[in-house]
């Protein structure tokens, strides 16, 4: 076989990429594609569980429009998933919705790395599979979200149309059900393209090895898929300008046009009327930007979903995202039964919505000793806490908790088993929130329901810091 000579920086880049690198991006968007497709597949089965509801009603209702309606719907689920589950076959550009840049940049490189390693000798077999395999991961995973994004808006045509035919029979409420699982889904995948834009350390070290080589510029103007998007022809190595692309000067000629227009059939100035059009487009733009950003929707499109309820930004977060650490701090002065004591607690919440939290909690009763003079550090207790946070309004939330405490003082865990001593705590009261730099704190005034049937009877009030 006749090899073709490679340069060197070519050839010590590649020998550069630590196995390591090669893994992370391979399990990366391997695990990405996974959860597109399951997450794309469950939206559609409870899409077409809902449609079957509906048709099942409409039928009851007016069967002629249910037979128009949901004619040809349950093919089209199947069809749909059928897609999903197996993304063979090449990336068709022609079908883009939208340029995800992350995918693009990686699987670029190694198709750079791969077209032009598989030309040399002398080069690891292994890392060789690696790249090509790693290739072919990509493109499914372009396949993938290329049927996601087929799957999305048909979803949102459904949730349209349902929108624009079925309210008038009074049947609003399954209608809403219908938005909520469309702009939810359209979120679901906002967060899957945002992971894959989302570099780590090595992939962004990995992009800028492979960037920074000559050859790949001219190899990235033929061959990424931006590229096959807008293609650009070149002649004697000069890029010639895109039919249908207007050039700086064209667009001027045409806001001079525009002016002078103005100026021969209206009384105001030129430069005024365009200035006043002009700002009038800059403030329906900003005020368009603002709802996109308050509802937290990215990679927008024609066929957007907007809700008709209030969402919940906390629906389409993985588990680990919607859980809440805590650790706050409680002091208790100096009584006839008990010496100064700093209860230290931790605290797990999982955010239910934006505005609920619900989490338990554990705490340890630190005694402090009798005044400055006489510090003794001493196990004063124990206590298992469980809570329910409610916004109310602001940064203030409504606050309701229940917890168990051991309060006598203990020298191993032996000495708490006892479950008969632990006393009860009901507690109610606000918690506010607020930040410190990045950080969240937090300051509580509680009721202790129960503070009357405690031994030693404790304060009814209940105030704690923390963060």
């Amino acid at each position: 076989m006749r090899y073709l000579p490679l340069t060197v920086s070519i050839q010590q880049s590649f020998n550069n990429i630590s196995d390591k690198t090669l893994r992370i991006i391979d399990n990366k968007y391997g695990l990405l594609q996974k959860l597109i497709e399951h997450s794309t597949e469950k939206a559609l089965k409870r899409m077409q569980k809902k449609e079957a509801d509906l048709e099942a009603e409409m039928n009851g209702k007016d069967s002629i429009k249910a037979k128009q309606l949901f004619l040809n719907s349950r093919t089209k689920y199947q069809q749909l998933i059928s897609e999903m589950k197996s993304p063979t076959g090449g990336v068709n550009t022609s079908f883009f919705k939208e340029y995800i840049p992350g995918i693009d940049s990686i699987a670029t490189s190694m198709k750079f790395f791969n077209q032009k390693m598989g030309l040399t000798s002398g080069l690891s077999t292994e890392k060789l599979q690696k790249v090509q395999a790693i290739s072919i991961k990509l493109q499914q995973l372009q396949t993938t979200l290329q049927n996601a994004n087929a799957a999305q808006n048909y979803i949102s045509q459904r949730e349209q149309q349902f929108k624009n035919q079925l309210t008038r029979f009074g049947m609003a409420g399954k209608v809403i059900g219908i938005n909520k699982e469309a702009f939810y889904y359209q979120q679901q995948l906002g967060v899957y393209k945002n992971m894959v834009n989302d570099k780590e350390k090595l992939e962004e070290g990995f992009i800028a090895r492979v960037q920074s080589l000559p050859a790949f510029q001219s190899f990235w103007q033929k061959h990424s898929y931006l590229s096959e998007i807008f293609p650009q022809n070149t002649v004697n190595g000069v890029v010639v300008q895109q039919s249908g692309l207007q050039k700086k000067s064209e667009i001027s000629d045409i806001i001079a046009k525009q002016i002078n227009s103005v100026a021969q059939n209206g009384s105001h100035s030129p430069m005024q009327s365009f200035q006043s059009q002009l700002e009038n487009a800059k403030s329906k733009l900003k005020t368009l930007k603002q709802k996109a950003e308050d509802l937290q929707l990215s990679n927008m499109n024609s066929s957007m979903t907007m809700p008709d309820f209030t969402p919940n930004s906390q629906h389409t977060k993985s588990f680990l995202s919607r859980m809440e650490y805590g650790f706050n701090i409680q002091n208790t002065s100096i009584t006839n039964y008990l010496p100064s004591i700093s209860t230290l607690g931790l605290t797990l919440g999982y955010k239910l919505s934006d505005k609920m939290v619900v989490g338990i909690g554990f705490a340890y009763l630190l005694g402090l000793g009798n005044g400055i003079q006489h510090i003794k550090l001493s196990n004063q207790g124990v206590a298992i806490r469980s809570y329910f946070d409610f916004k109310a309004k602001g940064n203030f939330w409504i606050t309701c908790g229940y917890e168990y405490n051991y309060m006598q003082q203990f020298a191993s865990i032996q000495d708490i088993r006892n479950i008969d001593v632990w006393q009860k705590s009901a507690l109610l009261g606000a918690t506010k929130k607020y930040m410190i730099g990045k950080k969240q704190a937090k300051v509580q005034l509680l009721f202790n329901a129960l503070y009357a049937k405690e031994t030693p009877q404790s304060n009814p009030l209940v105030f704690r810091v923390g963060y």
